[in-house]
């Protein structure tokens, strides 16, 4: 005959089957969904962080810049006045992520009323004064005749004449239009781009002619049309004269995952059948020399790319979307690539315009007189036609035009340079000097000359520490900028353009693209598997395990369950470091997993028969903690015991037996059960074992059967929470006249090493303590009748509970049968629940007893005394105080060693 197959052998197959389905439906939730996402970016955090480009340098218009500059948004002047510098450091590419989509109100040239202008005019009209205090102090030292001033006031009107028309002239540029010269400043720097983004409703603001050119502009060409998915129906774009000046325009659309954080980004997306690029996707084609673009359903191709080490083909995977996965570095925003604040281009261009005006300040200087030329005016004249080399630049957007501009920039920096090389400097100190020896000491002029000399010297110092400032600027940033992929955004605290990733809660939007520019420039992709191959494997590893375990011994089965799940665990995190690819494991681990709990279960209620006897026929014995351990280890019902520290619990009633001959035998067991109750569940509760019960007396243990660190912790508040309980119960008791007296209960508690264990006979055995430390515990309980206390104990069990403890010092002493001296300790409370006039009082008592054992009866009886009268009930102070009275009577021998020996038990 052939053997039947268990009955519940067909069940066993529903296991893998209801894991595999159950964990395919979690897929579709949200919590599982964003457990996976949770899951690759542990698998990106541990993996060895992606390399970065030194390339990328992130413009931060950060809060040093708006310290600087003044609150966002700026006037659109500043960023204009960066492109240009940007183009004049030649910047590989400028992503500009901020957008400018609508006009700018017309109006003024912020920046230069506030600071240029208002430079003009102190200068100009500090020259004025001069010449008009020069003018007044010759007139009044008679060194200028009345008949001769009218020729000297006409100059100087004309030299107001010629201010008033300047200042004038210089007021012009107060007016601007800003988004004009933006416009002209994006394409002076010809290797910008915009930004626009995406609407998901009409743009009503926009022209049909706008819209068409606008479309037009914003295209990308490529082979292929990207995935559709139907989620926007219009832009929003930079200005047209701007777009119209860019190298190029993308969107700025930010994808965010289920959990609300951003790993990926849409490198193209798709609108009314048109392909667009995202903003840094681009720049980045530009930057790579612009390769033909092929889509596919999976895959960007980019071919032959410009890379600088060499031209190649480029494949970009894609998540079934149409999503490229950001391959995040791990390090915060601020440490990740280069940084510069967008300050430093504008101090620049200050420090450039000091020099200007310090050199302007020198041409301007009456001392030329004295040489017979003025070089500095001519670098002044200089200056001006090289702005209007700008000026005519920025109109003409000719990249000639801009070639002329730079070169006599840098020319105009030799010739200050060689002016400063010269030695003018020397020959007006020299001059002047020589000049003023031929006047008279008392001569006006004569001051006057030397005046000049000092103010002149001071502006060609001046000059030299603005050159050498701005030509070591100069090749800072030129060192920072050439050849860089910059890009400019907004970082400062204010913003809101922030957005969670896999690795910072709030981290700029900028930073994403700096990290999508360093993913494709290395190379470096990630991707997903596709959705069905993650269902198939849901489906497959839980019956592969179940085939693998199935029929085994347990021990087989747990080797063989644990291996599988540690290799669904690991293998796919192998994959990850070794492809960059994602198999998004957490739903087929789950349902392997659960597979293997099934079949450990199905194990499990084959046993559970045999526990539950077991429960039963011991549960009525022993404490439910002995249950388990027996459950768990039924090799300990053999007889024997284990050595370990734990703290043992002796309870007695004072007077019980007066107490119990005056009630009859039904009410003292219905007394008894009640109190053993209230004292019996304290101690459960706080992880207690209750070994036995010896009338009215309690003996309890913690740290056994189940090892316990903090043992002796668990006792101490046990106790204190019993002498609490003990008045709520005795205020029941005499109000229900179930007791003549309130029950009082002495409590000893001991720490150290006991044996735990089964005693007995292999018929009959109890789980005990046993050891000289549980035997001091149970004298403890008795030595309270001599202090007067309730809770007495050692330092053994004290020493590790002090921070939470308040204990009282009292004798070391010796009790019958242990010949070593131990410390006692009253317990008083915990720490968190004393007054301060308890603790004062304890106080004293210490100082009290440190004088008893210093054999000072006479000031220590004092000291008891006093605290006689704050508590006269206080019974280690009533001992000590009569200690001391008949010390001083009879005192010990002088080589008593302070220890007192209990003779009673």
């Amino acid at each position: 005959m052939k053997d039947k197959k268990p009955k519940h052998a067909k069940r066993e197959w529903l296991v893998p089957l209801v894991s595999a389905i159950a964990l395919l439906a979690l897929t579709m939730t949200p919590l599982l969904k964003n457990l996976d996402l949770g899951i690759s970016d542990i698998y990106l955090l541990l993996c060895p962080s992606i390399e970065q480009d030194e390339n990328i340098v992130l413009l931060d218009i950060d809060d040093l810049a708006i310290e600087q500059l003044g609150g966002w948004p700026w006037p659109r002047t500043y960023m204009a006045q960066g492109l240009q510098l940007l183009a004049e450091f030649g910047a590989g590419a400028v992503v500009l992520d901020i957008e400018y989509n609508t006009p700018s109100p017309p109006g003024v040239n912020r920046p230069y009323l506030e600071k240029t202008l208002r430079r003009d005019f102190d200068t100009q009209f500090g020259d004025l004064s001069s010449y008009i205090a020069s003018l007044y102090s010759a007139l009044v030292a008679e060194q200028i005749p009345l008949a001769d001033a009218d020729s000297y006031v006409n100059d100087l009107l004309f030299a107001t004449n010629e201010t008033k028309d300047s200042l004038y002239k210089s007021s012009e540029a107060v007016a601007i239009d800003s988004d004009e010269l933006l416009a002209q400043s994006i394409g002076f720097n010809a290797l910008t781009g915009t930004a626009y983004r995406f609407l998901t409703q009409k743009n009503e603001n926009l022209t049909l002619d706008e819209r068409k050119k606008t479309m037009s502009l914003l295209q990308v060409s490529a082979e292929g049309i990207a995935k559709n998915q139907d989620r926007y129906i219009d832009f929003l774009p930079t200005l047209l004269p701007m777009t119209e000046k860019g190298a190029w325009a993308g969107y700025v659309n930010i994808e965010i995952d289920p959990d609300g954080k951003r790993r990926r980004i849409k490198p193209i997306e798709t609108l009314n059948g048109a392909n667009y690029g995202q903003l840094v996707f681009e720049a980045l084609l530009s930057w790579l020399g612009n390769p033909d673009v092929s889509i596919t359903k999976n895959s960007i191709l980019l071919k032959d790319a410009q890379y600088p080490d060499g031209i190649k083909d480029i494949k970009i995977p894609l998540d079934s979307d149409g999503n490229m996965l950001v391959h995040w570095p791990t390090t915060q925003y601020p440490e990740s690539f280069r940084h510069l604040s967008f300050y430093y281009l504008i101090r620049y261009q200050e420090q450039v315009q000091e020099l200007v005006d310090n050199v302007s300040g020198l041409a301007r200087r009456d001392a030329w007189g004295l040489m017979g030329e003025n070089p500095a005016a001519e670098l002044v004249a200089y200056k001006s036609a090289i702005d209007a080399l700008l000026s005519n630049a920025l109109v003409s957007g000719s990249q000639d035009d801009k070639e002329m501009y730079f070169a006599q920039k840098e020319e105009w920096f030799s010739a200050v340079n060689n002016f400063l090389e010269t030695g003018y400097d020397a020959a007006f100190d020299t001059g002047i000097l020589e000049y003023a020896s031929t006047l008279n000491d008392e001569d006006e002029q004569k001051t006057l000359w030397l005046d000049e000399r000092r103010a002149v010297l001071q502006l060609f110092s001046n000059i030299k520490t603005s050159y050498s400032t701005v030509t070591e600027n100069q090749a800072l940033l030129h060192k920072q900028l050439n050849g860089s992929f910059c890009i400019i955004g907004y970082t400062g605290t204010g913003t809101s353009d922030l957005g969670a990733t896999p690795f910072q809660k709030d981290y700029p939007n900028t930073g994403t693209h700096a990290c999508v520019v360093n993913t494709i420039l290395q190379n470096n992709f990630l991707q997903t598997i596709p959705v069905w191959i993650s269902y198939l494997l849901i489906i497959l590893l839980p019956f592969l395990l179940f085939l693998l375990i199935r029929g085994r011994n347990p021990v087989a089965q747990n080797i063989f369950g644990f291996t599988f799940i540690a290799c669904s665990i690991v293998l796919p995190f192998a994959v990850y470091i070794a492809f960059g690819i994602y198999t998004m494991p957490i739903a087929a681990v789950f349902a392997v997993i659960a597979t293997f709990i099934g079949n450990v279960v199905m194990r499990f209620l084959g046993e559970a028969h045999e526990k539950s006897f077991l429960r039963k026929a011991f549960g009525v014995y022993i404490a439910d903690e002995v249950i388990d351990e027996l459950v768990e280890n039924p090799d300990k019902l053999t007889l024997g015991g284990e050595n370990r520290v734990m703290t043992a619990m002796f309870t007695d009633i004072e007077k019980f037996s007066t107490i119990s001959e005056q009630l009859t035998a039904t009410e003292l067991v219905h007394l008894l059960n009640e109190y053993l109750t209230g004292m019996s569940d304290i101690i459960l509760d706080e992880k207690g074992v209750v070994d036995k019960y010896e009338g009215d007396a309690i003996i309890a243990f913690w740290g056994a059967p189940v090892e316990q660190p903090n043992h002796a912790e668990y006792a101490l508040v046990s106790a204190i929470k019993m002498k609490k309980k003990e008045d709520e119960l005795n205020k029941y008791f005499l109000e229900e006249k179930m007791t003549p007296m309130a029950l009082r209960t002495r409590i000893g508690i001991n720490t150290g090493d006991m044996v735990a264990g089964n005693m007995g006979t292999d018929r009959k055995m109890n789980y005990t303590i046993m050891g000289n430390t549980v035997n001091l515990a149970a004298r403890l309980e008795g030595v309270n009748k001599m202090y007067g206390t309730w809770i007495l104990t050692t330092d053994f069990t004290a020493e590790k509970n002090m921070d939470r403890f308040v204990f009282r010092r009292l004798d070391r002493v010796r009790v019958v049968g242990i010949k070593t001296p131990v410390q006692l300790r009253e317990l008083i409370d915990e720490k968190s629940e004393i007054s301060q006039e308890k603790l004062s009082f304890l106080a004293g008592f210490d100082r009290a007893l440190g004088l008893f054992e210093a054999r000072s009866w006479e000031k220590a009886g004092r000291g008891f005394k006093e605290l006689l009268t704050i508590d006269p009930e206080d019974g280690p102070s009533n001992l000590y105080f009569k200690r001391c009275s008949e010390y001083l009577k009879t005192p010990p021998k002088n080589d008593w060693d302070g220890v007192f020996n209990m003779t009673q038990k």
